[in-house]
């Protein structure tokens, strides 16, 4: 490669991390977060987010992939795509700009489109229908911990949720390699029942829900 390109590279590389700080956003300093999917003690599957910055934009991609096997069986697959814009204006506060998510849960799949106007953020989505939400409302994507602060849309199928959050001091977090990091937890009552766990840098640190079927499951973050 000549100089050119690899400065070009470079320069690319740091957009991410420069912009979203400029911008007051949470974007981790290698511009992933990746997550294993624990049940009942067995790695089902995983959730990766991606943030790709350009000037004045933030770009953010979340795939989930889960599959529960008996044996050689696949009793239940589950795949979640999003796609996030963050318009990060340079002085300005960052905003949420558009979003768009495709689910299918076991063969049922869900929708979800949303989109800022002057009146808010137009959502479209196959268990929401078509509605417009309060100015500032965010998809409920998890890495963002200000999604506890204000209503959020549900990516998969794009309710509009508007749970009651109750924060906890912080404790240590289990990771995926076997170390732990000092964690805040939200429990989160009401239209949606989850604990969120951030890092004291405010990154999204894990998760822990209920399944439809009982079983626990939780995020160790890679």
């Amino acid at each position: 490669l000549g100089r050119r390109a690899i400065a070009a590279g470079l320069l690319a590389a740091a957009l991410p991390l420069r912009h979203a700080r400029a911008a007051s956003l949470p974007v981790p300093p290698s511009n992933r977060l990746t997550f294993r999917v624990m049940r009942k003690g067995s790695d089902i599957g995983s959730h990766a987010l991606v943030f790709v910055a350009r000037p004045g934009t933030l770009v953010i991609t979340s795939a989930v992939s889960i599959v529960i096997r008996l044996g050689p069986i696949a009793l239940f697959r589950y795949t979640h795509h999003v796609t996030e814009t963050w318009a990060t204006p340079d002085g300005q506060p960052a905003t949420l700009a558009s979003g768009e998510a495709k689910t299918d849960d076991d063969g049922t799949r869900h929708f979800m489109r949303a989109k800022a106007s002057a009146a808010g953020l137009v959502v479209d989505g196959s268990d929401g229908g078509h509605y417009v939400a309060p100015a500032g409302t965010l998809l409920a994507t998890h890495w963002n911990r200000a999604e506890l602060d204000r209503p959020m849309v549900n990516p998969q199928g794009g309710k509009l949720l508007s749970p009651t959050v109750t924060p906890f001091p912080p404790a240590p977090l289990a990771l995926a390699n076997g170390t732990s990091v000092p964690a805040r937890r939200y429990a989160l009552t009401g239209d949606t029942v989850l604990d969120l766990y951030y890092d004291t840098a405010n990154l999204w640190a894990g998760i822990g829900f209920v399944a439809r079927d009982g079983s626990a499951v939780t995020y160790q973050r890679v």
